[in-house]
C-alpha cells in the first residue's frame, strides 16, 4: 500500500530539492545519496545535518498550508521517494498507527527548530527530541497549587481578624509575588530538560537554573539494550521511563511521552549505527584483500576508536563562574585534574580569613579614635606580630587544599593527598581494574553547590575523589574513558584478525596463481617460514 504511493525523483550534486519558505506540498524519503538540511533564522544559519539512505524530511507538508521551514540540498547524486498530500493522507487514513509515528517525528523536527543544541555536529540528525510528558509539569505545579489554597485561607483569616491593617496586604503581595516565582521556576525547570535521538547518540539534557546543566550521552554503537519502565499512571497516558544501558553505564529518559516507541526507534538507529559500523569493517577487509593480492593501492587505515563524543557540563553562571574562578578542573593533553570544591577552601581558610579582618579592622578603629582602650603602639607591636604568624597559616590552608589532586590518564586514575612541608600519599590504579563507580552529593550545600564524592572501587580498595565539582561529571568521564579503552582494544583486535586473515588470502592467492615467491607481499624472513 505504501510502495504503491510512493514517487521518485533524481537530483544531482548541489541540486536544490526544496527552499525555505516554498509551498510545503511533499513529504521525502532518501532512497540514495545524501541530503544536507538548513534553516534560517534572523539570528543566524544553523544546520538540520545530512540526511542519508532510509531518513525521512519535509514534515511541514503533514499541516496543510504550511510552508517549508528548512531548505533542502542534494550533497550527492541523490534519489529520493516522495508523497504528496493527497497520498499522504490516503494513507494515514488506513493506517492509525502511521499517523501518530509521523506525529511525533514532526513535533520532534519543530521542537529542533526552536532549540539550538551547542554541542550538535553539523552533519548530526535529530530524529526525535521532546521534553518530559505535560503531566510531569502538572505534579510540579501541585505543590505551589496547595500553597495557594492554604495561604488564601490564612489570609481570608488574617483579613477578619485585622480588618483595616496594612500587614494583611503586605503578606498578601508578598505570598503572591512567592508563588508566582514558583510557578514560573516549575515550568522553566520542566521546560529545560530533553531526551534526544540522533543519528550519532543519545543524550539526557537537564537544566537547573543558577546550579547545573548537565548531559547524560552515549553513542547508539556503545547501546546494549533497551528497556522501559512504567507504572499505572503512565500506562493510562501512554509515557514512561526509557532506560538505556551502554557500555558505559547507563542513559535515562525520565517520563518520555510515546515511550514505547522511542523506545523502538532507538532500537532501530542502534542496529542502523552498528550495521553501518559492520559495513566499514568489511569494506575495510576488502581493500586490505585488494591490497595484499596486488589489485589496488594501499588501503586506508580504519580508526582504532571512533570519534569520541565528549560529555558537556556545564553549570549555571553563578556556580559556573566560581568553578573557573577557582580552576576546580584542568584538561591539559588528555590528562584530567580536578581539585576538591571551593566551598572546602573557604571552609578552610574561613577562620584565618576572620582574624586577618578583625585585626585589620581594629586598627582602623584605633586610628580613627574608635578604640581607645589600648595604646596604637601596643596594637601595632601585636599586628606585627600576629599578622604574619595569620598569613603563613592562610597560605597553607590554600596550599593543603590546592595540593589534593584527582587525575585521569588515558589507562590510569591517580588520587593525590599531598600535605605542604609534609607527607604526599598517591595512590594510581589502571583503569582496566575498575569495577564500579559511584557518587554522592552530601547535604543541602552540596546539592545547591552541586559536589560530592566519587566512590572507585579497584578490587577489594576504594579511590575517593572527596568534594570534587559536579560529581556526575566526574563520573561519566570515568565510564567514558573506561569505555574508549574497551574500544580501542576491541579494534586492535578485529585489526590483528584482519590481517591475519588478509594474510592467509595472500598465500591462498600465491599458491592458486603460481606466483613466485618474490612477487609475495610478506618480508623475506616469512618467505622463507613458507
Amino acid at each position: 500500500m505504501i510502495v504503491d504511493q510512493f514517487r521518485i525523483w533524481d537530483y544531482e550534486k548541489g541540486q536544490l530539492i526544496f527552499e525555505q519558505g516554498s509551498p510545503a506540498e511533499h513529504l521525502f524519503l532518501v532512497y540514495r545519496g545524501k541530503v544536507f538540511l538548513t534553516h534560517h533564522s534572523r539570528k543566524d544559519k544553523r544546520s538540520l545535518g545530512l540526511f542519508e539512505s532510509g531518513d525521512l524530511f519535509g514534515y511541514d507538508m503533514l499541516k496543510y498550508d504550511n510552508l517549508y521551514q528548512c531548505t533542502a540540498v542534494a550533497q550527492t547524486e541523490t534519489t529520493v521517494l516522495w508523497l504528496d498530500q493527497e497520498s499522504t493522507s490516503h494513507l494515514l487514513q488506513n493506517l492509525p498507527a502511521l499517523h501518530e509515528d509521523l506525529q511525533i517525528l514532526f513535533e520532534s523536527y519543530l521542537l529542533d527548530l526552536q532549540i539550538p543544541l551547542s554541542w550538535r555536529e553539523p552533519d548530526e540528525v535529530v530524529y526525535f527530541i521532546s521534553r518530559r510528558h505535560p503531566l510531569d509539569l502538572v505534579n510540579r505545579l501541585v505543590p505551589p497549587a496547595g500553597w495557594t489554597l492554604v495561604s488564601m485561607i490564612i489570609l481570608a483569616v488574617l483579613f477578619n481578624m485585622a480588618s483595616g491593617k496594612i500587614y494583611p496586604w503586605i503578606l498578601t503581595g508578598v505570598d503572591a509575588g512567592v508563588i508566582l516565582l514558583w510557578f514560573i521556576l516549575a515550568v522553566i525547570d520542566w521546560s529545560n530538560d530533553f531526551s534526544i535521538v540522533t543519528n550519532r547518540r543519545v543524550v539526557f539534557q537537564e537544566k537547573v537554573i543558577l546550579l547545573y546543566d548537565t548531559r547524560h550521552e552515549s553513542p547508539l554503537r556503545m547501546v546494549l539494550s533497551v528497556t522501559t519502565q512504567t507504572d499505572w499512571l503512565s500506562r493510562q497516558f501512554s509515557y514512561g521511563d526509557i532506560l538505556i544501558r551502554t557500555y558505559a553505564g547507563q542513559v535515562c529518559f525520565p517520563k518520555v511521552p510515546s515511550s514505547r516507541k522511542i523506545a523502538v526507534l532507538i532500537d532501530v538507529q542502534t542496529e542502523r549505527a552498528k550495521s553501518g559500523l559492520q559495513i566499514e569493517e568489511q569494506t575495510h577487509l576488502e581493500e586490505m584483500v585488494r591490497e595484499t593480492i596486488g589489485l589496488r593501492g594501499k588501503a586506508k587505515d580504519i580508526p582504532v576508536a571512533e570519534k569520541k563524543v565528549v560529555p558537556e557540563l556545564q553549570s549555571g553562571s553563578l556556580v559556573s563562574g566560581l568553578a573557573d574562578l577557582f580552576r576546580l578542573r584542568k584538561e591539559e593533553n588528555g590528562v584530567l585534574t580536578y581539585w576538591t570544591h571551593w566551598y572546602i577552601l573557604l571552609k578552610r581558610i574561613g577562620l584565618p580569613t576572620i582574624i586577618l579582618l578583625v585585626l585589620l579592622a581594629s586598627l582602623v578603629a584605633r586610628v580613627l579614635d574608635l578604640l581607645t582602650f589600648i595604646e596604637l603602639k601596643s596594637l601595632l607591636a601585636i599586628l606585627f606580630v600576629s599578622v604574619p604568624v595569620v598569613v603563613l597559616w592562610w597560605i597553607y590552608q590554600y596550599y593543603d587544599w590546592r595540593n589534593d589532586q584527582y587525575i585521569i590518564t588515558a589507562d590510569q586514575v591517580i588520587d593525590v593527598y599531598k600535605k605542604p612541608f609534609g607527607r604526599e600519599e598517591r595512590r594510581a590504579a589502571p583503569l582496566k581494574n575498575i569495577l564500579s563507580i559511584e557518587f554522592e552529593r552530601l547535604g543541602l550545600v552540596g546539592l545547591l553547590l552541586n559536589f560530592g564524592t566519587v566512590y572507585i572501587k579497584i578490587g577489594e580498595t576504594t579511590l575517593t575523589f572527596d568534594y570534587v565539582y559536579n560529581p556526575s561529571d566526574v563520573q561519566r568521564e570515568l565510564f567514558s574513558r573506561l569505555a574508549a579503552r574497551d574500544e580501542i582494544q576491541k579494534n586492535q583486535e578485529k585489526l590483528a584478525i584482519q590481517k591475519n586473515v588478509a594474510g592467509w588470502i595472500e598465500a591462498y592467492h600465491k599458491v592458486s596463481t603460481g606466483k613466485d615467491k618474490s612477487q609475495s607481499c610478506f618480508p623475506k624472513k616469512e618467505e622463507n617460514l613458507f
